[in-house]
């Protein structure tokens, strides 16, 4: 068999390959002397004029048998008869798209005589086995598949009536050749990190934050939207792609809601201090070890000079720079969380 093409439907769990397959058999009533016959020791006939293998590939698609009746054999004087088919087997695979969009998938071609039993006929590889099948196609080529590794193997199946029925077994693995989607899945996945993780890094009252999260769901949103065109529905083979943006989703979603109250408490003047204790622990620990020194200083120094205003302006917001360190370390710590988040969500889904 010489490969042609290999089509994938993931949503049918199909794979069709074309091709041309050599098909060689004697038929002793096919036998002559070229010399009673000026010489002839080689002729063409058409296909329903000989007796054919009733080869079907048994875990197919469709009902469409190995050899299709569109091209003469060629029938040698020893008895021997050759026929080149182009032939399209669409059989049957079981696809694990856990890795997708780098995947590869086993599968296997089975091949055999629908009503001659063991008694009839023999199937048998022709030739060396290695030189069996052909795959003209190179990884190199502008494909999406290409197929490796292929095992052949000869069985017998028992149908029913105690009689058993030759069968060729290929084995054969499918490749993604993922050219085309690192760039399309990679490149949106560094963009998504980058844009979540920038949130926190804009000051508590910048109000980006919240359109850097909007602009990260929209692109998570448009990635499951293609993910759904390109990939069908599957139970536990969930790719990892899917999840990884799925849990992106949710994290980006807190993250929203996390900019919002970061905002809100950082302009909504209030008017309750902040507890000392956790004044006190913000100033001179968390704060410094989160790198909040600036938020530090500014905030004793605008407390010294709200000491220094009368009593009526208790309610005018002098406790504000309070709200805006912790709404920083809030932050800042929620930072850090989300980090180890990705971190864990990257090699757990995509390494």
């Amino acid at each position: 068999m010489e490969i042609k093409n290999v089509e994938v439907n993931e949503f049918k769990s199909t794979v069709t390959i074309a091709g041309w397959t050599r098909l060689v058999w004697t038929d002793d009533k096919l036998k002559w002397q070229a010399e009673n016959y000026d010489g002839v020791d080689m002729f063409h006939v058409a296909p329903h004029e000989v007796w054919q293998p009733d080869l079907v590939v048994q875990n197919s698609a469709t009902t469409t048998a190995i050899a299709q009746e569109s091209t003469n054999l060629l029938v040698f004087k020893n008895g021997e008869i050759l026929w080149v088919p182009t032939t399209t087997f669409p059989v049957l695979c079981d696809f694990n798209l856990k890795m997708w969009p780098f995947d590869q998938h086993r599968c296997k071609l089975i091949i055999g005589s629908w009503a001659y039993n063991s008694d009839h006929v023999q199937l048998q590889y022709y030739g060396n086995a290695n030189n069996t099948i052909v795959n003209n196609r190179t990884p190199d080529e502008v494909l999406e598949w290409h197929i490796t590794d292929f095992e052949l193997l000869m069985n017998t199946r028992n149908f029913c009536c105690g009689n058993s029925y030759p069968t060729l077994v290929i084995n054969f693995t499918l490749k993604r050749i993922t050219t085309c989607y690192k760039s399309l899945i990679l490149s949106p996945l560094i963009v998504v990190i980058i844009l979540s993780l920038l949130s926190f890094w804009l000051p508590p009252k910048s109000e980006e934050k919240i359109l850097l999260n909007v602009i990260t769901t929209t692109i998570i949103v448009a990635l499951m939207l293609y993910f759904t065109l390109k990939l069908p529905a599957m139970g536990n083979d969930t790719p990892l792609i899917v999840k990884f943006y799925t849990s992106t989703l949710i994290i980006t979603t807190l993250s929203m809601i996390n900019a919002v109250l970061i905002i809100f408490l950082s302009t909504t003047p209030q008017k309750y201090p902040v507890p000392s204790m956790l004044r006190k622990f913000l100033n001179h620990h968390l704060g410094i070890y989160l790198g909040l020194s600036n938020y530090i200083n500014q905030d004793k120094s605008n407390l010294d000079n709200e000491r220094n205003k009368p009593p009526e302006n208790f309610y005018s917001g002098k406790y504000q720079d309070d709200w805006i360190l912790l709404a920083s370390v809030i932050n800042r710590i929620l930072f850090l969380i989300y980090t180890l988040i990705f971190i864990v969500l990257i090699s757990k889904y995509t390494l």
